[in-house]
């Protein structure tokens, strides 16, 4: 479909002409609203209070109230992010800057050998290009494996006292682990 220029703007969100997306960044940098554009089609890599933070696996298990996402790295540290309603392929959730919704197991800045948790305001946006959860099994054991997800994600935490400077993880990542640990909440 071709969209004149005095069209676009009041056409395109009827219509589903949009002008060029352009290339994805090359790299990632840290903003209080990140958005799936400036998300580096690379694998998943990021910044933690200073120190290189190198994703190992990337997994979804059952939270409070919906499913959480977990960013684990080699050396310990983790990002967890509970995430509101249900997941499935195509989902989109954008999550704008506000303290709460997870939670970052980082190097503690005083003594980089400890970790520590840390909570501060946060954005992120997620986009789950696919999904796939068989149900939970009661007659199964704990640890259910229930599928995998792929998609793209960049959380932003921002940097405050105690000397926590501005942190991100931003890429790609592929077949990620849907597995359950235990009945759901929502089961």
């Amino acid at each position: 479909m071709r969209c004149g220029l005095g069209a676009l703007l009041a056409l395109s969100l009827l219509s589903g002409c949009r002008g060029p997306a352009g290339p994805a960044p090359a790299q990632f940098q840290w903003t209080a609203t990140p958005a799936l554009e400036l998300i580096p089609r690379q694998p998943l890599r990021g910044e933690a209070v200073g120190r290189p933070f190198q994703p190992q696996e990337v997994r979804f298990e059952p939270g409070p109230a919906g499913w959480r996402l977990v960013v684990a790295a080699a050396d310990g540290a983790f990002l967890v992010l509970d995430l509101p309603g249900s997941a499935r392929a195509g989902r989109r959730w954008i999550r704008p800057l506000a303290y709460g919704g997870g939670y970052w197991q980082v190097a503690s800045p005083e003594d980089p050998a400890k970790l520590v948790t840390w909570t501060s305001d946060n954005a992120w946006v997620l986009a789950l290009d696919s999904w796939s959860a068989a149900p939970w099994r009661p007659e199964g054991p704990q640890e259910q494996a229930a599928g995998r997800a792929s998609g793209r994600l960049a959380v932003c935490y921002e940097g405050g006292l105690g000397g926590f400077g501005n942190s991100w993880v931003a890429g790609e990542f592929r077949n990620a682990r849907v597995r359950y640990l235990g009945r759901p909440a929502w089961h």
